[in-house]
């Protein structure tokens, strides 16, 4: 719904606010063009999408290559990590970059133990938690949404929503 409203007013360069994994297509209608396909990848590359056109021209997306493939799509492309698009008369793509990844090279990484990462994950989470609980919440997906949701249900003793944390 965020994301909706976001690209409805202030068009694709609203995901440059943004911090999220996700991949989206939308059909949004926007008051100063018309109605838009906003198609976009979160800048780490983690929620695959993937895009082509079928044998009669048609554009087509999905999160998988099979997807495509059963839509008839046989050239299939990857949606670069960190871009978003906007689709022109159906066919064509506007390309944008959003999110770039720093590159570290080789000799300037830094191993790290686990209880030093577990630590800066925590802190890292916790200073991402807004003042007012009545616009966040947590989702739990895989381990580590979980794991967010975790750690912010126990940073704030359950206030937002959509924190619950599942102790084993």
């Amino acid at each position: 719904e965020l994301l909706i409203k976001g690209l409805e007013q202030y068009g694709q360069s609203f995901l440059e606010n943004l911090d999220f994994q996700g991949a989206i297509v939308a059909e949004i209608q926007r008051e100063d063009s018309g109605y838009q396909t906003i198609v976009a990848r979160d800048k780490w590359g983690i929620s695959p999408l993937v895009f082509g056109y079928d044998d009669s021209g048609v554009l087509k997306f999905a999160s998988t290559t099979e997807a495509l493939e059963a839509g008839g799509v046989t050239e299939i492309k990857t949606v670069p990590a960190g871009t978003y698009a906007r689709i022109i008369n159906g066919i064509d793509i506007e390309w944008n970059q959003w999110g770039v990844l720093p590159w570290v090279d080789v000799e300037d990484q830094t191993e790290i133990e686990l209880e030093d990462l577990l630590e800066e994950t925590i802190v890292s989470v916790e200073n991402r938690i807004p003042d007012n609980s009545n616009i966040f919440y947590t989702a739990m997906g895989g381990i580590d949404s979980e794991s967010i949701t975790a750690i912010v249900a126990r940073a704030t003793n359950g206030q937002f929503g959509g924190a619950v944390t599942v102790v084993p």
